[in-house]
């Protein structure tokens, strides 16, 4: 009977021991460090882009946008996009698009479309028609114009969730992921990829927080988890559409020895923009492309 015990005991521990270890793994195909894949950006208008941004883009056209949102979900709900707009033109149907960043304009496909009501305001939830890996913008066109697209302001403005904590909601966030599965990756023209590894990563971009760490300025946080250890890396945007001189350095950070870094930093330029983050290493002198702001469906 002690025997029983003894060995009941054991098992107790060694069951706690394999829970434990199960609950801190990340999944390595995750491109987020709480576990999941996220996209959530605002939506801009085309004709607000800073001049380079607007270059992308043919065919502009001038309806109104109060705000707007894109969120892509693909855990309980995998494949499904997420739109919304408020203060757009009235009873109006739009067609929802996704440019791949690799392939500008020429690579945007239909996603699905919506309607608005008489206050100009939608909410629509619409199925991703492709399975992959995927860097780019969504953008909402309007009689062949290309009216709005995902993106935001810089600097930031300050807003708020809903709660008792009043926590800053983010006007753009999203997984990284490497490079190299990416459908198309960059596209040409944008240098050599590198083939760090990743097991996860985020960039968000901050609202301004008065009296706090940033001075009141908007700010960009990156965060990675699993890349090249002790290594310093570059964190740069790069507008979509934009071949040369489309892309701007916010500074580096640097990883410890399990690759791991957390650094939040300014973002340079004031405008609306449209694009993806990509982080970057020096490589013999060579920068090469590592990570870029994506999703997985």
């Amino acid at each position: 009977m002690r025997f029983q015990r003894i060995s009941g005991l054991i098992f107790c521990y060694l069951f706690s021991l394999v829970c434990l270890s199960c609950s801190g793994m990340s999944d390595p195909k995750s491109g987020d460090p709480s576990g999941g894949d996220v996209f959530e950006t605002g939506i801009v208008r085309v004709a607000d882009l800073d001049a380079t941004g607007r270059a992308a883009f043919a065919n502009i056209g001038a309806d109104t946008l109060s705000t707007g949102k894109v969120e892509v979900e693909n855990e309980e709900q995998q494949g499904e996009v997420k739109v919304e707009v408020t203060g757009a033109v009235p009873m109006a149907a739009y067609d929802v698009q996704f440019c791949s960043f690799a392939t500008r304009t020429a690579g945007c496909f239909i996603v699905g479309s919506l309607m608005t009501d008489n206050g100009g305001n939608m909410e629509v939830k619409l199925q991703f028609p492709q399975h992959g890996i995927f860097a780019g913008v969504f953008a909402l066109t309007r009689n062949n114009l290309n009216q709005f697209v995902s993106g935001f302001a810089a600097p930031m403005s300050s807003s708020a969730q809903e709660g008792d904590d009043q926590e800053q909601e983010a006007e753009f966030e999203e997984s990284l992921q490497s490079v190299g599965a990416v459908n198309g990756g960059l596209g040409s023209g944008f240098g050599p990829m590198g083939n760090d590894p990743l097991m996860s990563g985020r960039v968000e971009a901050k609202g301004k927080d008065e009296g706090g760490d940033n001075g009141g300025e908007g700010s960009v946080e990156v965060t990675v988890n699993g890349a090249a250890a002790n290594a310093t890396y570059m964190l740069g945007f790069c507008r979509f559409g934009v071949v040369v001189g489309g892309c701007f350095s916010l500074g580096s950070f640097a990883t410890d020895m399990q690759g791991n870094a957390t650094a939040e930093l300014a973002f340079p330029q004031a405008g609306t923009f449209d694009g993806v983050f990509v982080v970057t290493r020096d490589v013999n002198g060579q920068a090469q492309n590592e990570f870029v702001t994506a999703f997985t469906e």
